[in-house]
């Protein structure tokens, strides 16, 4: 991808699988806000999907995930050590 990225003219990429965020392999994840506990090492993994929230100053902020974003690898469930990333069961 760089080098076609980087390449001055036309140029074209066929992949071997689909794209992940068209076609979703598994059902999405969530945070249980009520278990997070705000140590944000599911940021540190890089996923596009997670992000914090907004809080007040004197709150840390906690994570969420963005559905359409989350392809349901589970790495972020996988790293959390409060058990606060769940499968959603009923996504939106």
């Amino acid at each position: 991808i760089k080098e076609a990225l980087a390449y001055d003219g036309v140029t074209v990429t066929v992949f071997r699988r689909p794209c992940a965020l068209l076609v979703k392999p598994q059902a999405p994840y969530r945070v249980d806000l009520d278990a997070c506990k705000s140590c944000q090492i599911c940021i540190r993994i890089g996923c596009p999907a997670i992000h914090l929230e907004d809080t007040p100053a004197r709150e840390k902020p906690r994570a969420l995930i963005d559905p359409t974003l989350c392809v349901g690898c589970g790495l972020c469930a996988q790293v959390c050590t409060c058990g606060a990333i769940i499968r959603d069961k009923n996504p939106s």
